[in-house]
């Protein structure tokens, strides 16, 4: 015959045996959860140290692009310096097919007005002035080019007679 006890032993017995089933299915679901959770964060701290790398890198660039930025401020000052004196100046034509530079205004009294050798001019900037070497030719002291032109002697000589003119105008005003 059947023994109630036995059956609720058994019962009981069948009960621990699927709470343990449960609890292991469920700690074995938990496991796997949390092993895919620890993966899932070891691929953010990897993508957050590659992150951090390409930031540091950016760093050092931005770092780098500034001190070759320092570096070359006093070359673009020298530059720009050189540009400002070289736009004072343009080319013209002085006779017999040759050319020079001369200042674009008309210099003041202290100053004679100049002519700049073309060939040194545009080569790297440096501003050499013709020499007189007689009455119809300059020299360039630097490449020893020379320029020959009726039209600078007189242009010069005018130039010679107009500030003689002002020097004698401005010493009878002055008396």
């Amino acid at each position: 015959m059947f023994d109630l006890s036995s059956a609720v032993a058994s019962a009981s017995a069948a009960l621990e045996l699927l709470k343990t089933a449960i609890k292991a299915r469920d700690q074995s679901l938990t496991d796997k959860a949390i092993a895919d959770m620890v993966d899932q964060l070891r691929k953010v701290n990897m993508a957050a140290l590659e992150a951090s790398q390409e930031a540091l890198n950016g760093v050092r660039e931005a770092r780098t692009a500034d001190q070759r930025l320092v570096e070359l401020e006093p070359e673009i000052r020298d530059l720009k310096a050189q540009a400002d004196e070289r736009n004072k100046y343009h080319l013209v034509p002085v006779g017999n097919n040759s050319f020079a530079y001369t200042l674009k205004e008309v210099p003041p009294d202290t100053q004679q007005r100049h002519y700049l050798c073309q060939a040194c001019f545009d080569d790297g900037g440096k501003k050499v002035v013709l020499q007189m070497r007689d009455r119809i030719s300059l020299v360039c002291p630097a490449c020893k080019a020379v320029v020959h032109s009726n039209q600078l002697q007189a242009a010069a000589d005018a130039e010679y007679q107009h500030a003689v003119a002002r020097r004698q105008t401005q010493a009878e005003s002055d008396c």
